[in-house]
């Protein structure tokens, strides 16, 4: 089934303060699901890393991408990530979980918008909305970095690949998960039985140091 995308229209405010630029809700007609409160400003964010970034390269893409439904940022994924871009939709999801678990059924992406000054979330931290820009931050710049187009066959509304269908479950893998964070980073989940939340909310190996700055994917990916 295919898709046609309408128009959209983006309208931003600023400030005396040039730097500071207000992501202003603004009409969203792309069908169901994709017209929520919040779409439009991850679209904002993600093209404060990649200008070029269009919405239509990560819908129902994969197993965990966004989906054209009534929560397509907060619904969580639907299995094993096909690829190095579906990796990067399921990690945003975990972090989407995490900020539900810790805040409440309330919290999620559709229905909260959050402060943003260029690449900085500026809600208190520690808060809801805090939690999901920063989210939505790493989401951002991580799909700055990934081959959006290469695999055409995983996008469900241009190839006959079905998540419903094709996706695997994936098993717990043993271990207890949770969820690190210090208030002012996107949620990781981790393995607590192998793993310790270190003071910067990023999970570390039990016997390596915290203060090791190694972000253990070779320092290309913010994930």
């Amino acid at each position: 089934m295919k898709i046609t995308f309408a128009t959209i229209t983006l309208t931003l405010a600023q400030e005396a303060d040039e730097t500071q630029v207000l992501l202003s809700p603004r009409q969203l007609s792309l069908g169901p699901g994709l017209g929520g409160r919040r779409y439009d400003q991850f679209e904002s964010m993600a093209k404060l890393f990649d200008p070029d970034f269009d919405k239509k390269s990560i819908t129902d893409y994969g197993c965990n991408c966004p989906e054209l439904g009534d929560r397509p940022l907060s619904d969580p994924g639907k299995g094993q990530p096909v690829d190095e871009l579906d990796t990067v939709c399921q990690k945003f999801k975990q972090c989407a979980k995490c900020a539900k678990e810790e805040f409440g059924e309330s919290c999620i992406s559709e229905m909260i918008r959050y402060g943003l000054r260029g690449k900085t979330c500026t809600d208190s931290a520690g808060t809801c909305a805090r939690a999901l820009c920063e989210c939505d931050l790493s989401f951002a710049e991580a799909l700055s970095f990934v081959d959006k187009e290469s695999n055409q066959d995983q996008y469900g509304f241009v190839s006959d690949f079905n998540s419903d269908e094709q996706c695997i479950r994936q098993a717990s893998g043993g271990g207890e998960k949770a969820c690190c964070w210090n208030g002012e980073s996107a949620f990781k989940l981790y393995n607590s039985d192998s793993k310790q939340c270190c003071p910067n909310g990023v999970p570390k190996p039990f016997g390596r140091p915290c203060d090791d700055t190694d972000s253990g994917n070779g320092g290309t990916m913010p994930y």
